[in-house]
C-alpha cells in the first residue's frame, strides 16, 4: 500500500494518544484505510516510538517550537510533530530519509491543522533536523559547518 496512508494513519492514532485514548489501525476509525500488514506494522512501530520516547520528543519540539510550549499547540500539529520528530530521530530504523518525514508531516498538518500548520510544522521541524544533525556531527567529533 503506501507509507503515506500509514504515516497519516499514525498521526490519528498519536492524536488519538494524546486525548487519553487508544487507537490500533484496525478500529473503526480507521475503516476506509486500507493498509497492508506491513503499513499496518510501520503505523504501529511509530505509535509505540513515540508513546516511549514522548519526552524525548517533548523536549526536542519545545526547544525548536519559538515561544510555544507544548501544552499550547494544537493537538492536531503536535500529534504530526511528535510523529515526525520520532522519525527523525530514527531515520535509519524507520527507513524514512529526513525530507520525507518533514514535507509529508507538512502535508498531514495542512491537512489536519489551520491555515498555519503547514508552515509553523515545517520551522519546528527544520529546527528539529538541525538539532538532530549537529548531534550526530558532535557524537562522530566532525566539526559543524
Amino acid at each position: 500500500m503506501s507509507r503515506t496512508t500509514a504515516r497519516d494513519t499514525a498521526v490519528c492514532m498519536v492524536f488519538a494518544w494524546q486525548l487519553g485514548g487508544g487507537a490500533t489501525p484496525e478500529d473503526e476509525c480507521f475503516m476506509d484505510v486500507q493498509l497492508d500488514s506491513e503499513d499496518k506494522a510501520f503505523a504501529e512501530l511509530l505509535l509505540d516510538g513515540i508513546s516511549e520516547t514522548c519526552p524525548e520528543l517533548d523536549k526536542l519540539i519545545a526547544a525548536n517550537s519559538k515561544d510555544w510550549r507544548i501544552e499550547r499547540m494544537m493537538k492536531t500539529d503536535l500529534a504530526v510533530l511528535r510523529t515526525a520528530t520520532y522519525e527523525l530521530l530514527n531515520s535509519e530504523t524507520v527507513n524514512t530519509p529526513p525530507k520525507v518525514a518533514i514535507n509529508e508531516a507538512v502535508e498531514i498538518a495542512k491537512r489536519y491543522g489551520d491555515e498555519h500548520s503547514g508552515k509553523y510544522v515545517n520551522g519546528v521541524l527544520g529546527g528539529v533536523y538541525k538539532e538532530i544533525l549537529g548531534r550526530q556531527t558532535d557524537e562522530e567529533g566532525v566539526p559543524g559547518d
